[in-house]
């Protein structure tokens, strides 16, 4: 489950670390990449149920699931929703909901908007402030990910952050469904 405004071809550096032999299951949510937008907008809880109801038409009745940044919330709403259907849930560069907040305000005022996936130029200006690490020192990885990470759907780039909105996994998930890993 992928992040805030992003396709699934952005899992494709993920993907090439795991091992050839497993199956992988990459899907855009409504309003992201070649996803057609809901005339509505969906709650984390609509998401899983549209991802429950996929894996039922693709023959899967147990997954792992794997949830970075946006997709992350998504992911353990789906693993607190479905506890049945995911076998282990992995936690990629997440948090637990609305009542986390970045180190520094003007960040969150940089993600709220997605004109980081529409103008490669200010995704590179504003990437090692959002996503911190090797992207303060490598202007040209800063490059290279700003022009893979594009879209153009204002209106669903909205609808994934008021799918968010409100949303916490604080007190939902437990121990058999999480595991912290170092």
């Amino acid at each position: 489950m992928n992040g805030i405004g992003v396709s699934l071809e952005v899992f494709q550096p993920f993907i090439d670390e795991l091992t050839a032999d497993l199956e992988i299951i990459r899907f855009d949510v409504p309003g992201t990449g070649g996803s057609p937008r809901s005339s509505l907008p969906f709650r984390f809880s609509n998401l899983a149920s549209l991802t429950s109801r996929m894996l039922d038409q693709l023959g899967y009745k147990q997954v792992d699931v794997l949830g970075i940044s946006w997709g992350g919330g998504l992911a353990q709403q789906f693993a607190f929703q479905y506890r049945q259907r995911c076998r282990q849930l992995i936690l990629v560069s997440t948090g637990m909901g609305s009542i986390m907040v970045p180190g520094h305000p003007s960040v969150l005022m940089k993600m709220a908007t997605p004109r980081r996936y529409q103008d490669p130029t200010y995704m590179a200006e504003i990437a090692p402030d959002i996503y911190g690490g090797d992207l303060r020192s490598n202007p040209e990885f800063v490059r290279q990910m700003a022009h893979a990470m594009h879209s153009n759907e204002k209106l669903g780039y909205f609808y994934q952050l008021l799918a968010g909105m409100g949303w916490t996994s604080v007190g939902k998930l437990d121990k058999k469904v999480m595991r912290q890993k170092h």
